[in-house]
């Protein structure tokens, strides 16, 4: 029979920063800490930019696929093998086309993620931003939480400001 077990202590880490951080800022470091946290909680199996990577080498890859098609060879009766090697590279497509989807789909979520948090910070009642791991986001097991800082609406951002 498994018992319940007490929640784990809370963890705090303050972190100073010399400077006052900007909205863009913030949220740089924002999604740079949910990238980590995905990676460290097993939930992405590469690092966020080698999966974005291969998402955009897919790409290049399927165009240029489409321009110059491979001719087979046509064996009579394959040996063993070459039909261990193609069942091998078959295989390795597939596990590579299904890296690509799931990786598109994650850079499609935290361009969303980027514009929720973009969106919610223009707005002055916001205190933390919580990342929550469990089963469900009611049942979350771990949950990670960045607090705003106090006049990071009042800031000017000069990133998109030109000169």
């Amino acid at each position: 029979m498994g018992r319940r077990q007490p929640p784990n202590e809370e963890v705090v880490v303050k972190v100073d920063f010399p400077f006052p951080l900007d909205k863009a800022t913030f949220m740089k470091l924002v999604l740079d800490l949910a990238k980590n946290l995905l990676l460290q909680k097993s939930q992405i199996p590469l690092q966020y930019e080698a999966l974005a990577k291969e998402v955009e080498l897919d790409a290049i890859h399927t165009a240029d696929e489409s321009e110059a098609n491979s001719d087979e060879e046509g064996e009579e009766y394959p040996s063993k093998l070459s039909v261990r090697e193609k069942m091998k590279q078959t295989r390795a497509r597939k596990n590579k086309a299904q890296l690509v989807k799931h990786g598109r789909k994650l850079v499609d979520d935290l361009k969303n993620l980027e514009n929720v948090i973009d969106s919610e910070l223009a707005y002055d009642g916001v205190n933390s931003i919580n990342f929550v791991f469990g089963a469900t986001a009611h049942t979350g097991r771990e949950i990670y939480s960045v607090e705003v800082p106090d006049g990071i609406h009042s800031i000017p951002d000069y990133s998109s400001s030109s000169r």
